[in-house]
Formats: structure tokens, sequence, C-alpha cells
């Protein structure tokens, strides 16, 4: 009976035994699994955290975006260069008063020109249709004074150009502001465009010399100096700023022959030019600013 007894208690202690070991993994798999629900809650918080910081983001991305696009065009011009606009007008108009030889049409065409010259140097993509209005009114001005080369660069290459921009600066604008989107040009194009400006030189100097042409070497470097920024104004480059200014040194030359030949009537003229130079140079440098601030925006969006 006692090695029966012994027998019976050995097998009831090793029953314990086995119940206390398979208790104890239980427990070791209870906690495992509320180990993975706490490690699983803390992936969906982490998750949906993410997720709220993404929704804040693009809240205040879009919020910043429609409120910029909703700026005056104003708040994206600079005092200095607002006073250097209305300085610009006010000589313009100062110099139409006092002078005894008025002409309504150099005054005219100053006062346009104001502010054409200014919207490109910010590059705004309202500026080409200024451009349309000047080119019309420098078109009869030169006409007047037998700037037959002047009149035919405006009209047959200038004119066209400013029209076409005008659609196509407004439909490549950034959604952020009122400045176009601006291109890069490649190697292969730029070979290409010295090529055209050189064969075109050539035609348009033997044709100004048949017109008999009044200065007639001034007048074809205007030509090329022209080509240059009409291409660049056309393919959205920021060198048109560049060409511009050239071109403006070439016409401060031109118009200063006017002015000995034919009086103080068109002094408007020079000065206005004078100014476009300084500004279109200013611009230039703007330009440059913006294009980098633009292709960093777009490595940005790219990532």
């Amino acid at each position: 009976m006692d090695t029966e007894n012994k027998i019976n208690n050995g097998i009831s202690n090793s029953n314990n035994l086995n119940l206390n070991s398979n208790k104890l993994n239980y427990n070791t798999n209870v906690i495992s699994i509320n180990s993975n629900e706490i490690e699983i809650n803390s992936n969906i918080n982490s998750i949906k955290a993410d997720r709220n910081t993404k929704e804040l983001d693009d809240t205040i991305k879009s919020k910043t975006l429609f409120n910029r696009s909703n700026k005056s065009i104003f708040n994206f011009v600079k005092p200095y260069e607002l006073a250097f606009l209305i300085i610009d007008l006010i000589v313009v108009i100062t110099l139409f008063i006092i002078t005894t030889e008025k002409n309504p049409l150099s005054f005219s065409c100053s006062f346009v020109g104001c502010f054409a010259i200014f919207f490109l140097a910010k590059g705004f993509f309202f500026a080409p249709m200024f451009n349309v209005v000047y080119d019309i009114l420098y078109i009869i001005l030169s006409y007047t004074q037998n700037y037959f080369g002047e009149a035919i660069i405006y009209l047959i290459m200038t004119l066209p150009i400013d029209i076409y921009s005008t659609f196509a600066w407004r439909k490549n604008k950034t959604k952020s502001s009122n400045v176009i989107k601006f291109n890069k040009l490649s190697k292969k194009e730029w070979i290409m465009f010295w090529l055209g400006t050189f064969c075109l030189t050539i035609v348009f100097y033997f044709l100004l010399r048949a017109l008999n042409t009044s200065e007639l070497l001034i007048s074809t470097i205007s030509f090329v100096t022209s080509a240059m920024a009409g291409y660049f104004l056309i393919r959205r480059s920021n060198f048109y700023s560049l060409a511009y200014s050239l071109n403006d040194f070439i016409l401060i030359m031109l118009w200063t022959m006017s002015l000995i030949k034919f009086g103080t009537s068109y002094l408007p003229m020079v000065i206005n030019f004078c100014c476009s130079f300084i500004i279109d140079m200013y611009g230039f440098i703007n330009l440059q600013r913006e294009l980098k601030l633009q292709t960093s925006q777009s490595i940005s969006a790219s990532l």
C-alpha cells in the first residue's frame, strides 16, 4: 500500500508539474500576444500621426499657395523697384512738359515703354500685352523718322512675337505667383540659335541697304539684338532681359542721333531707353534668382 501511495503521489505531482508548466506557457503566450497588440497599436498610432501630419502640411501648403496667388502683383514688387518705376514715369512726363518741341507720339511710346520694360524685368506673365501696345506706337514713330529698319524689325518680328507670347506666357505662369515658368536652353539649341541669327543678319543688312535706311550699321545691330530678345521671349528663357539691355544700348545711340538732328522732342525716347537699359540689366539679375528658385522648387517636388 505504501508503495502504491508513493506511486500515486508521484503521478499526482507530475501532473501538477505539467499543469503548472502549461499555465506558465499559457501566461507566456498571453504576454507575447499582449506585447504584439501593444506593438500593433503603436504602429497604428504612428501611421495616424504621420497621416495627420501630412494632411496638416498639405493644408498649410494649399493655404499658402491660395494666399500667394490672390495677392496683388505689387506684393511681388520690392519698394525700391516700384520707386524706380515711378521716378522713370515722372522724368518722362516732366520732359514732355518742359520741352518746347513736343511730340505726343514719342511721349506715348516712352510712357507705355516704362511699364512694358518694368513688367518684363519682373517676369510677369502679362508683360507681353504692354509690349504689343508699345510695338505699335514704336513702328509708327520709327516710320516717321525714316528708321525703316526699326519699323520692319518691329512689324515683321517683334510685334508677332509679343502677340504670340501674350498667350504662351499666360498658359505657363506659376501657380504661386504671376511669374512665368522659365526654360533652360540646350547646347544644341544654342548652336542653332547663333547660326540662325547670323544668317538673318546678313539677309537683313542687304535688305536695309536696298531701302536706303538711315544709320544702316546701327539698324542692323539693332535687328540682331531684337532677334535674340524675341527668340528668348518665345522660349521663356531669362536671357531675354539681357538681350533687351543690349538692344537698349543700341537704341540709345540711334535716338540720340535723332535728338541731335531734330531737337529735344525726342529726349523722352533717349531717357526712356537709358532707364530701360538699367531696368533690363537689373531684370536679368532678378530673373536669374527666380530661375534658381523655380529649379529648387522643381527638385523638391520630384523628391
